[in-house]
């Protein structure tokens, strides 16, 4: 008996052996963010910045590195802008440095390499061979760092005992844009905010000293990466990119942001977006010329007239807009604004049309993340039209304070408490022949905001050979309302009483007080900055028009639409944090030198105020364009929803009595995406794996091919 065992187990053990799986290579690229490449040590970087492990999310992040940092964060990139350092972004092309465009144009080039650590499961001596060179390693557990072709290489390693490994390796290349609005370029959120002088003291209930440069610290002004678009590193849009790259060590990412405060969808995203600046006032490329031309891995042929496709049928002509564009050559905005700039410029854009990139060239992104729509239906407007005084006895105040578009009649201050603004309102609305409400429209209406969305749309489907599947949108979030407003975020708000509201009357020292920095200098003493209970719900009912279109338009045309993000701010809203008022309020013993807009509070407000602005962007008009924007926590707030819907949210924490990972475990390990696959080959909804709203839909058909690891 004892025989037949024996024979029986000499039998299997060939079939045994050739059933263990061999040992796999591991690896890990140790700088996944491609803006990093670009400084002195990029894979410091990526440690510093990223998130830590899978149970981080960005408001934990936020945490930590406001510790890290001593209280004092700033952007990664703020060091680069005080020395005047060139960054990954060329503000005389306006276009990404060609260091970074090298990952996109180069992909499939061989020279074309990321940062890598390769390392065994064994502590014997070892000798690694890829690329033709020998790398031998005292202890092959430890690993060794090479240069690894984007493209993918093999990889062989020698065990001392004679065991030898071979693993093909290549990372997963994940293009993302950044498209849209001030809410996708980080306006409000400077890479390096102003800094004011140690010494300043302030007068009792006076902001003039706002507007003085000569109480900024030397070199104290605010600075972005993107001075002409206010685009910073604390940005959703960017942090929702260095997320995705942060959650899977084979993961490289090539973060394209193009968002620019004051986008429209036509002046902007479709056209030139017109600017403040004096000698080349608009920007040179459209954001989808500027990304065709990224992505684009031969030179891009002329502008030609947007395409049939992309209009599928829409009538631009009635559509009210900015500048008029037919999006195509020698339309009136080429013929004359452009073509002004081009004369005094001597380049030879901008131009109107849309760039053509050769068949087969365009290297298509994975993601595009937009976030747009506010402007076109007169988001500043609005916030200027509820915070800035509106009653007054003079016509030269109200004309001097209302903005050049108010909102539809049912959601304007009551005529008998101020009746010039109601006569100024009126006479503009017979000028314009429209106000907010016309903008916004119905899904019925020809010339309402869901018909340029589904414009966009199309346009960015057709020249980005993308589905719009991979379109992803967040919706605007309301920092006003007090509670939940209904059990389905994608439906409009049914609680529009329930918000909050300052005080009435005259408040030198309120949040918005900062906002009589723009405002002519002898009128200053007497006007209100507020924003009353009643104006918050005005306010409200009208924005949540816009949301109503956008979530219906976004899930009708199957773009990843995170409703879920309209209430993120709940516990967050603009009356909540530690400080509040102007630092010089009697109530604030602390000095304009103190203020710190990147401060980690956890129940803070997440949108910037008027004096948030004034003190974070000083000079001018500057200083109070960010405001009703999101701040840090806004941010964070907003990314760790996006990154939930795409299916890298954080984890929960590990049970406590259990030990702590491994450093490298914890870091890297990257959790399956919260779906499976159907026998069709599509996915099944997330819906019913989390317990999100049914509102979300399902995850479409793009993560099986794009984001699925196999």
């Amino acid at each position: 008996m004892l025989r037949i065992v024996i024979a029986v187990l000499v039998f299997l053990a060939p079939f045994s052996a050739r059933a263990a799986p061999p040992p796999e290579i591991n690896w890990e690229i140790t700088n996944r963010f491609a803006p990093f490449e670009l400084f002195a040590d990029p894979e410091a970087m990526f440690a510093t910045w990223a998130l830590h492990n899978a149970h981080e999310s960005w408001q934990g992040w936020h945490a930590r590195r406001w510790v890290e940092s001593d209280h004092r964060l700033a952007s990664p990139y703020a060091p680069a802008l005080r020395l005047g350092a060139p960054t990954h972004w060329n503000r005389d092309t306006q276009a990404h440095a060609t260091d970074l465009l090298r990952f996109v144009k180069r992909e499939r080039d061989p020279a074309t390499t990321v940062r890598a650590r390769l390392w065994l499961e064994d502590t014997q001596p070892c000798i690694w061979q890829l690329g033709g060179a020998d790398l031998p390693a005292l202890d092959c557990s430890v690993g060794v760092n090479v240069n690894l072709p984007l493209s993918g290489q093999i990889a062989a390693v020698t065990l001392a005992n004679g065991t030898e490994f071979r693993q093909h390796i290549r990372p997963d290349h994940k293009v993302i844009l950044g498209l849209g609005d001030s809410y996708a370029s980080g306006q409000g959120n400077p890479d390096v905010p102003a800094q004011w002088q140690d010494s300043l003291t302030l007068g009792d209930g006076n902001v003039g000293w706002m507007t003085t440069r000569r109480n900024l610290a030397r070199g104290g002004r605010a600075r972005w990466l993107d001075e002409r678009c206010d685009r910073s590193f604390f940005s959703f849009q960017s942090l929702t990119a260095l997320g995705i790259a942060a959650r899977d060590p084979h993961v490289f990412v090539s973060f394209l942001h193009h968002a620019c405060t004051g986008a429209e969808i036509f002046d902007g995203v479709l056209t030139p977006q017109r600017t403040d600046d004096s000698v080349a006032p608009y920007n040179r490329r459209s954001q989808l010329n500027a990304v065709i031309g990224e992505l684009c891995q031969s030179p891009v042929s002329d502008y030609a007239a947007i395409s049939d496709d992309a209009l599928a049928g829409i009538d631009i002509f009635p559509l009210r807009r900015r500048n008029r564009s037919w999006l195509r050559p020698l339309d009136p905005v080429d013929r004359g604004d452009f073509r002004r700039q081009r004369t005094e410029t001597g380049l030879d854009e901008p131009r109107s049309g849309v760039l053509n990139c050769p068949a087969g060239q365009l290297r298509a992104p994975d993601l595009v993340l937009l976030s747009i729509g506010g402007n076109d239906v007169g988001f500043a407007q609005l916030v200027q039209y509820f915070i800035a005084p509106v009653i007054h006895t003079t016509y030269l105040l109200t004309d001097l304070v209302l903005p050049d578009l108010c909102p539809a009649p049912e959601f304007r201050v009551d005529p008998a408490l101020a009746p010039h603004a109601a006569q100024y309102c009126a006479t503009l609305d017979r000028k314009l022949d429209h106000d907010v409400g016309d903008l916004v429209g119905t899904q019925r209406s020809s010339t309402g905001i869901a018909v340029k969305y589904r414009l966009l749309f199309n346009s960015l489907q057709h020249y980005l050979r993308i589905p719009k599947s991979r379109i992803v949108m967040a919706q605007y979030p309301d920092p006003l309302r007090l509670t939940e407003a209904a059990p389905d975020p994608c439906a409009p708000v049914s609680q529009p009483a329930n918000v909050h509201g300052s005080p009435t009357g005259a408040n030198p020292y309120g949040p918005w007080t900062g906002l009589k920095t723009v405002a002519p200098e002898e009128t200053l003493r007497n006007w209100r900055f507020n924003l009353l209970k009643d104006e918050s719900r005005l306010i409200l009912l009208q924005f949540d028009k816009l949301r109503e279109q956008l979530a219906i338009t976004a899930r009708s045309e199957n773009v990843t639409f995170a409703c879920e993000t309209r209430d993120a701010y709940l516990g967050h809203g603009w009356w909540q944090g530690r400080q509040l008022t102007l630092p010089n309020s009697r109530t604030a013993p602390w000095a304009p030198s103190h203020w710190a807009p990147y401060r980690y509070e956890r129940h803070g407000r997440a949108v910037r105020t008027g004096n948030d602005c004034a003190l974070t962007q000083a000079n001018g008009k500057v200083a109070i364009s960010g405001a009703v924007h999101p701040n840090l926590i806004g941010h964070t707030l907003i990314a760790d929803a996006l990154m939930r819907r795409l299916g890298y949210g954080a984890l929960p924490p590990p049970p406590r009595n259990l030990p702590p990972m491994a450093p490298a475990e914890a870091r890297y390990f990257h959790p399956r995406p919260l779906h499976r696959r159907a026998k069709s080959g599509t996915t099944t909804g997330l819906t019913k794996r989390s317990g999100l709203p049914a509102c979300l839909g399902g995850i479409e058909t793009w993560r099986t091919a794009v984001w699925t690891r196999q």
